[in-house]
């Protein structure tokens, strides 16, 4: 099921992506920077503080919500496909481009995948509560797992692993993109920034999906 001839702006389309993909495009980058402060601010804070104790909770909170408009993000890509790449991309730039995208949405929803693992082990077994009120379930597997520490540092060393896989992948998509705005000049970036404009409106260029 594609949104792409729809008439209104909400889906991709052939130039551009809809205003659903950017509002969840920029929504989810924000939260995930300021999630990541809060995980290495909460690092310095003493172990069995009330501060640590309180960042905590925010952070199960914000990672949760990561969570669900990831998936959402990603349900809502495969309704939409997104717009073709440049035709000026080489076949071998187009496959690095779509194996790191499709990194980026693995990775924004593993990562609070094994945050909540994390959480569901720790033999402290301290409830998740969402903003304080919506009471989220520990994952039973792990919640009942016969050595809980055990499981609690592997699901804590994966979840560090994917943190800084995340960030590095952040980074190249950075670059990526600036190279497309000042080397290339291929109007990439405008594709995800509306008030830059994509050169010849939304449904310009031929369908190449």
């Amino acid at each position: 099921m594609s949104f792409r001839n729809r008439n209104d702006n909400r889906g991709n389309g052939n130039a551009r992506y809809g205003m659903v993909a950017i509002l969840l495009h920029w929504l989810i980058a924000g939260i995930i920077f300021g999630q990541l402060w809060i995980g290495f601010w909460m690092e310095d804070l003493a172990k069995g503080s009330f501060d640590r104790f309180q960042a905590l909770q925010w952070h199960k909170s914000v990672g949760l919500t990561i969570l669900i408009l990831s998936v959402g993000r990603l349900v809502w890509r495969l309704m939409n496909p997104a717009p073709p790449a440049p035709p000026q991309m080489k076949p071998a730039e187009r496959r690095l481009a779509g194996a790191a995208h499709a990194g980026l949405y693995f990775l924004m929803i593993a990562v609070p995948l094994a945050g909540w693992a994390t959480v569901s082990a720790s033999p402290l077994g301290l409830p998740t509560t969402l903003y304080g009120v919506i009471d989220w379930p520990h994952i039973p597997m792990l919640a009942n797992a016969a050595d809980k520490k055990a499981a609690e540092q592997l699901m804590h060393e994966i979840h560090g692993v994917l943190v800084f896989s995340l960030i590095g992948l952040f980074l190249l998509h950075i670059l990526a993109a600036l190279r497309h705005q000042y080397l290339l000049k291929d109007n990439v970036i405008a594709r995800m920034v509306p008030w830059l404009g994509a050169g010849g409106g939304q449904d310009a260029s031929p369908n190449q999906d």
